[in-house]
């Protein structure tokens, strides 16, 4: 995995767990990390998470080229920047939204990476 996925799991290890399994194609691997991670009274522990994520992108942003952010973004014809905007629609239980907003998140930076990645 990319470094910048290490340096963002302590941060954000429920979140980077379900994102490694979901890159991994290990389907049940992901649909258990989200079931253990969206436990009773998980919610909060999520913002911090969030917190971490929203950071790592926040500063991607804030050093990306204008030309990154109008490639394309993967998701229909949609741009980097209005991919990055996209509401994730889906139909879950509120808590495992929450750990699939992040692994949404994540995806993200990884086409991110992929896009200024030395070559």
């Amino acid at each position: 995995m990319p470094t910048w996925l290490d340096r963002l799991e302590p941060g954000a290890p429920a979140l980077v767990s379900a994102f490694r399994a979901l890159g991994d194609r290990r389907f049940i691997a992901l649909r258990r990390a989200v079931r253990r991670a969206a436990g009773a009274g998980s919610a909060p522990g999520f913002m911090p998470q969030h917190a971490a994520v929203a950071a790592l992108l926040d500063a991607w942003i804030a050093t990306a080229a204008p030309e990154a952010l109008s490639m394309p973004g993967g998701e229909e014809d949609r741009n980097v920047a209005r991919a990055l905007s996209h509401a994730i629609a889906a139909r879950l239980r509120c808590r495992e939204l929450l750990v699939f907003a992040g692994v949404h998140d994540l995806m993200h930076i990884e086409q991110l990476e992929r896009l200024v990645a030395p070559r």
